[in-house]
């Protein structure tokens, strides 16, 4: 690596510029404005940082900070491509602009990557969004935050980050070793580990992560890898699992406040009991089932009334089991108007005929958990909820949304929206029925909430 020295001047101008500037208090070199980032990783760990930035062309000196501490083949020009005369300081350079309102600054170092045994890691703090450019053959772990764009240039993979405080992991090798298998879990334990600090349960990770250690012993690197990933994919599926039941849970707390204020108490104890019982499903871990159970102890309070006219009326068993709410809205509208109400019931849809065979012949390319998801559905009645299809499939909420995603492309899956839910089913031309008979029959109760009546944990989407 070149060692740092100061450029000659190129005339007798820049001498004279050069010595008015020194005699220049330190508060006369003015900060420079970011313009472009960009870094080139190399397997050694040596960065080429190509850096511009905008200077006041009005001031002899800028400015201008570096990532870094030590500089290798250092070059400053000016807009023009002219080189630029420029002391160096810890951390900066002060450079002779010459009248220049662009600086572009060329070096390498060692500083922003550290290797942590066959683990390679980069950090460094942004001033705007940067580019970087990975060595060949290197295999990202974890970066953050999430990347603005990603491609490939030059057999290098090319991520485009945000400003901000910027870290990226990644291994250089060939996936499905043994090295690799070994970083991808360590990675994995370690955010597991940072997880189990927060005060969340862990025990779903710790399982994957355990399958993860049994296949490095057998010999299975690229499934064990898998499982880390799987790992670290159900802490995020878990914090956003924990994340809506907390507003489920103070959505109840408030729903039951405010019959309080209203002087409705009439199945606040009930309601009150419901939300207790969520609590306990949350601190547990049961994040899915502390949503439904505060959501369905939320519309228990908005039930509730102060109104004496539909006393001896069992309201309680009735919200007990919550797919009866709309008759007993519908028998309090009754009661109060004294006015009949039909109650439209809507016949029960015919099971459709699917032909799978028709389906997987057409499709011969399938992959086998897209045909086990095609088959599942179809034995379903050609329907079914994702976040059901997910827990007969087993499989991570990332996965399976990619999975329906792909059969949505081919065309064999349709989705639709029901209440907070995501319902599934397959395409409507492979049906003998019309699609729109398919799918649960819902109801619409008080301040918007949804039941269905084919019920299932909520899909958190």
């Amino acid at each position: 690596m070149n060692q740092i020295q100061l450029g000659r001047p190129h005339c007798s101008l820049v001498l004279i510029i050069v010595m008015l500037a020194s005699a220049l208090p330190v508060g006369a070199e003015e900060p420079s404005s970011p313009e472009a980032l960009s870094l080139k990783l190399y397997f050694d760990g040596v960065v080429d940082v190509d850096y511009t930035v905008a200077v006041d062309p009005s001031l002899p000196l800028a400015n201008v900070s570096l990532f870094g501490w030590t500089y290798g083949s250092l070059i400053v020009r000016d807009g023009e491509g002219l080189l630029l005369e420029y002391s160096v300081h810890p951390g900066h350079l002060v450079v002779y602009t010459l009248g220049s309102d662009m600086v572009e600054i060329d070096y390498s170092t060692s500083d922003l990557t550290n290797k942590q045994g066959s683990l390679w890691s980069l950090s460094i703090l942004a001033p705007m969004s940067v580019n970087i450019q990975l060595p060949r053959d290197a295999t990202v772990i974890s970066l953050g935050p999430t990347p603005l764009s990603i491609r490939t240039v030059d057999d290098r993979t090319s991520l485009t980050m945000p400003m901000g405080e910027v870290s990226i992991s990644y291994l250089q090798g060939v996936v499905g070793t043994k090295d690799h298998a070994l970083a991808v879990q360590k990675e994995a334990e370690d955010a597991v580990e940072d997880f189990r600090d927060e005060g969340f349960e862990v025990d779903g990770a710790d399982t994957l992560l355990q399958e993860a250690e049994e296949a490095i012993e057998e010999g299975r690197y690229v499934q064990a890898e898998e499982y880390s990933r799987e790992a670290k994919a159900w802490i995020e599926e878990t914090r956003i699992d924990s994340q809506e039941a907390t507003a489920a849970l103070e959505g109840a707390a408030a729903s039951i406040s405010a019959a309080e204020d209203d002087g409705r108490t009439s199945a606040l104890d009930q309601a009150r009991e419901t939300l207790q019982a969520a609590y306990t499903s949350y601190d547990e871990g049961g994040y899915l089932e502390a949503r439904r159970v505060a959501e369905q102890a939320s519309i228990i309070a908005q039930l509730s009334t102060t109104s004496p006219w539909y006393t001896g009326i069992p309201i309680v068993p009735l919200l007990g089991s919550i797919a009866t709410a709309p008759l007993v809205v519908v028998y309090l509208l009754r009661k109060r108007k004294n006015v009949p109400i039909a109650v439209p019931v809507e016949p029960e849809p015919s099971a459709p005929s699917i032909d799978l065979d028709l389906i997987l012949e057409d499709y011969p390319y399938l992959r086998m958990d897209d045909k086990e998801a095609l088959t599942l559905v179809a034995e379903n009645g050609g329907g079914i909820f994702a976040s059901e299809l997910r827990s007969r499939l087993r499989l991570p909420k990332s996965s399976c949304w990619r999975m329906i995603r792909r059969l949505e492309k081919e065309e064999l899956f349709e989705t639709k929206k029901v209440g907070r839910e995501t319902f599934v089913q397959i395409s409507s031309r492979y049906l003998d029925l019309d699609s729109e008979l398919l799918g649960p029959s819902f109801q619409m109760v008080p301040a918007g909430s949804y039941y269905l009546t084919q019920g299932s944990a909520l899909d958190g989407e």
